[in-house]
């Protein structure tokens, strides 16, 4: 949904969620979690809700876990620096 998004632009749900393996119901639970985590927001357009991607949230979301990676890898080579 978020490569979609990132690709395409804002769409409506059942545009977003067409030809996934997934129900709409399924979807909408999806964005549901997207949009709670900041990373997508819905705007109405007559009867339908679109989602749009939230790209400043998601850019702060990436060097997050750019950060965290890099812990970890430091993490990871120490731990096998004290078994090798």
């Amino acid at each position: 949904m978020i490569r979609r998004l990132a690709e395409i632009g804002p769409q409506s749900m059942v545009r977003l969620t067409e030809g996934m393996e997934f129900t709409r119901q399924a979807g909408a639970r999806h964005v549901n979690v997207l949009r709670n985590a900041g990373l997508v927001s819905l705007t109405r357009r007559g009867r339908e809700q679109v989602i749009s991607l939230e790209k400043h949230n998601l850019h702060l979301t990436q060097m997050f876990m750019k950060h965290m990676e890099e812990s970890w890898d430091g993490r990871l080579s120490k731990l096998q620096e004290l078994l090798g």
